[in-house]
């Protein structure tokens, strides 16, 4: 587990605080380690009752790991952001990235990265749940997790990236946010195609979409 938080994220696993949490749930508590930034425009988000526990249960984990490593002479764990949430909870369940980015005040930019790392930190801990606990159904969870956050323009980009496009995540441009996010439209312009209906115009006929 590579990650400066990385006893705390065990220790989650360690302790069952993931269990019983489907895979949109499992993806917004792992982002919470995902956000380390001091940003004004950031909104709160009412999270409902089961994660605004988790939250509070996994705060007080961390700040008990940091304090064993304070006793210890080590520094290794970073602060969570008390009140940030929501973002990959939404955009698990389908949310376009467009909503989620106002929904939470975050830059497109920031966004993105928070969304990456998510990702990052799922499949790392997916990775080491299946190969040390193969019977958890908890690897499931996570594999169903990295799908949920694995799409739209987050697949887009990272799959520039391994294609070469883009040498990393971060240097995806505004301008090229910009274009992916029109690839990912909001959720209320997402409908299926209505079926064609003929239209007869000045003796011709041609097949059109309905409104």
């Amino acid at each position: 587990m590579y990650d400066a938080n990385a006893l705390t994220l065990v220790e989650l696993i360690d302790a069952g605080f993931l269990d019983g949490h489907g895979p949109a749930e499992v993806a917004e508590a792992i982002s919470w380690f995902a956000f380390d930034r001091d940003t004004a425009s950031l909104r709160p988000v009412r999270l409902g009752h089961r994660l605004e526990r988790l939250r509070e249960d996994v705060l007080a984990l961390h700040d008990q790991v940091r304090l064993l490593e304070a006793r210890h002479g080590l520094q290794l764990s970073t602060p969570l952001h008390p009140t940030f949430g929501g973002a990959a909870l939404a955009w698990a369940r389908g949310a376009s990235f467009g909503e989620v980015a106002r929904m939470v005040g975050l830059a497109e930019g920031d966004l993105m990265l928070v969304l990456f790392k998510t990702l990052d930190l799922i499949r790392q801990l997916g990775a080491m749940v299946r190969r040390c606990r193969p019977d958890s159904p908890l690897g499931d969870r996570l594999l169903a997790a990295e799908r949920a956050v694995y799409r739209g323009v987050v697949a887009h980009t990272l799959d520039r990236v391994a294609e070469g496009t883009t040498e990393t995540p971060e240097a995806v441009s505004v301008e090229a946010l910009a274009h992916l996010m029109r690839l990912d439209p909001p959720a209320a312009a997402r409908r299926p195609p209505r079926p064609a209906v003929a239209v007869r115009r000045r003796g011709a006929t041609r097949r059109v979409r309905g409104r």
